[in-house]
């Protein structure tokens, strides 16, 4: 019987659910990696509700489907901001506001962001403020922060200033004199945005958990039930931390790949590849969804006899994958 490579547990065929190598919510490729009978359904089922979908809808690269069209726009209102944060780099009264995508079939790939309800406080040093969503307002989780006061300063910005005066009052922050915000740039305006992404365990564990994926794909049948990886996939599936660090980010591109047609950008895709450092003491993959963050992974701290350097590409605009070094793995932005 096949032995599931997560909770090594022997079961049937019919207790194996298929496992894509990158989560469907990803895009759906033609000829996409597949694994079959080594992922049970029982695991199956809990990285879909955890790992898989923290990934698709906290993460830059979970909103990334929704600006190359793997994902409807208008499904963007259920996105979830738990460990991603977007706020406005612009000058004054709306300098680091909070944003949240929706949906505008007017707007260029039919998104734009909007402020939604949150408080501003006064950072103890500087002029600039630490804004919080009104729901984080509501437990006080603003109270925590020791580099704040109120007393220098509070903004309230979205469409429920009166709720969240409200909260404030009621939280004892009482102040008597209130002046109307600047006006807020007008509807179609372009301003840079910039992303803070906390990197949770679970975070962490998502991406690992393709890169595993990939292993067991790529190699040789058995690979990833070998003991050295069993430090990895106990993280992975139970969250017991290895105690080596996992995840990096890459200070170069996994693939870098130039628009002949817009000189200056870079393509967009999924890239997925394993290999091993030069003094081959490990097993390291590397992940990049959207060309958007290049993780290297560290699946093992024990080399691996006979391991098979690969990488495969996937074509966001035509939906096919491909083997890197093969014609046809190129697209464009």
């Amino acid at each position: 019987m096949p032995v599931c490579m997560y909770c090594l547990v022997d079961k049937a065929e019919s207790d194996f659910n298929r496992e894509h190598v990158v989560p469907e919510a990803f895009g759906r490729f033609a000829d996409a990696p597949v694994l079959h009978n080594a992922v049970c359904e029982n695991c199956n089922s809990y990285f879909g509700e955890t790992l898989d979908r923290i990934l698709a809808r906290g993460t830059p690269e979970g909103l990334q489907r929704y600006v190359w069209g793997v994902k409807d726009p208008r499904d963007v209102r259920r996105f979830e901001y738990h460990n991603l944060r977007l706020s406005a780099d612009v000058p004054g009264d709306y300098a680091g506001a909070l944003l949240h995508a929706l949906d505008d079939t007017d707007a260029p790939r039919g998104l734009r962001t909007v402020p939604i309800t949150q408080v501003g406080f006064a950072n103890l040093d500087g002029d600039e403020f630490t804004f919080f969503p009104l729901a984080e307002v509501r437990v006080g989780g603003w109270r925590n922060e020791s580099t704040l006061d109120w007393r220098k300063g509070v903004k309230i910005i979205g469409p429920d200033i009166e709720e969240a005066r409200a909260v404030l009052e009621a939280q004892g922050v009482h102040i008597t004199n209130w002046r109307e915000m600047e006006a807020p740039p007008e509807p179609g305006t372009e301003i840079d945005v910039i992303e803070l992404m906390k990197l949770t365990p679970e975070l962490e564990r998502a991406i690992a958990k393709i890169a595993f994926n990939y292993a067991a794909y790529t190699q040789v049948q058995g690979f990833a039930l070998r003991e050295q990886f069993h430090p990895i996939r106990r993280y992975i599936r139970y969250g017991e931390h290895p105690g080596y660090q996992v995840l990096g980010r890459k200070k170069t591109d996994i693939f870098t790949l130039e628009s002949e047609s817009h000189p200056g950008m870079v393509a967009v895709f999924h890239v997925v590849t394993i290999t091993e450092p030069t003094n081959a003491e490990a097993v390291l993959a590397q992940v990049s969804l959207f060309n958007w963050m290049q993780w290297e992974v560290a699946l093992s701290q024990v080399a691996a006899p006979s391991l098979r350097r690969i990488g495969h590409l996937f074509n966001i605009k035509t939906r096919t994958v491909h083997e890197l070094g093969h014609r046809g793995a190129t697209t464009d932005r």
